[in-house]
């Protein structure tokens, strides 16, 4: 049992078998067996790279006289590199390690899984697991019957499983753990102001990622209109204002200008108003009941 957990670097079979290496959105992995590389897309997918130049030795790199703006693997060192905006940036990260050596026990076995403790160990931190090198032939073969593999990796613990017979003996197991101490990668810190339209932002030329992005306060011209209450019922017709969901809306409001009318008191003793907008205007009244009443 010797494999990669959480790690750049596996072979073309493991990165092939999700079940095997998990996909982590953004991870590259490069197969240092075959040179091989994928990408974790955060969609939850594992892209083959294709469009990889494969270059023999670090000094036949550095020695292109005229490097394209695309990605190159280094078999002599397994090393992925990206060209671009005039600079090489290596994508491989670089380790430092610590060995960590435990047991599996042969009474710590529960439904053909055990949990070992690695203290120390993150719960995203890259690592090897593999058998101790002064394994005895009993437990090697008892590794072997056992088909143990590693299923889960939690902080300061290790979980594997037993696939085939379960072991009946002690097998000694290193673990090695490798924290980051950087790496080429050069970054980029942003400032982004809000507007109406979708914004996505990215690193710009010559930079691999974001170190962090700052939004900016709405500008003042963005206004607050979850109070608005008007409808286009209440604005005239052709006008336009903004609703209380941020959208235009146009009125529907008639625009009747100024309203007059008289009437006699008589025959006459209302007068209709057309629904909408009005300007002004006079209802007035005749003096035909002055005119009525006189005659008597």
């Amino acid at each position: 049992m010797g494999y990669y957990f959480r790690t750049y670097e596996t072979v073309l079979s493991k990165a092939e078998n999700p079940t095997l290496v998990p996909i982590i959105p953004g991870r590259y992995l490069i197969c240092k067996d075959t040179g091989d590389i994928f990408y974790d897309t955060n969609d939850g997918t594992r892209k083959h790279l294709t469009d990889i130049v494969d270059i023999e030795t670090e000094s036949a790199r550095a020695e292109l006289l005229a490097p394209l703006n695309k990605f190159y693997f280094v078999k002599e060192t397994a090393h992925f590199w990206r060209y671009t905006d005039g600079s090489w940036v290596d994508l491989t990260p670089n380790y430092d390690t610590e060995f960590v050596s435990t047991i599996l026990s042969a009474n710590g076995w529960t439904n053909r899984t055990q949990k070992i403790t690695i203290s120390g160990l993150g719960q995203n931190q890259n690592g090897i697991i593999s058998l101790a090198q002064d394994i005895s032939l009993t437990a090697l073969k008892a590794a072997q019957k056992g088909s143990l593999r590693l299923i889960e990796q939690s902080q300061n613990a290790l979980t594997v499983t037993a696939d085939g017979i379960v072991p009946t003996v002690d097998i000694p197991v290193i673990v090695i753990l490798m924290t980051s101490n950087g790496g080429n990668y050069k970054t980029q810190s942003k400032t982004v102001t809000p507007t109406k339209q979708q914004q996505q932002v990215t690193p710009g030329d010559g930079y691999f990622a974001l170190s962090d992005v700052t939004v900016d306060a709405i500008p003042d011209n963005y206004q607050d209109v979850g109070g608005v209450t008007a409808t286009a019922g209440d604005v005239l017709t052709g006008k336009k204002i903004v609703g209380a969901d941020g959208s235009a809306v146009t009125g529907s409001m008639a625009d009747n200008g100024d309203v007059s009318a008289t009437m006699d008191g008589l025959t006459t003793t209302s007068v209709n108003v057309k629904k909408g907008y009005t300007s002004g205007g006079t209802i007035s009244l005749t003096n035909a009941i002055e005119e009525a009443l006189a005659e008597v």
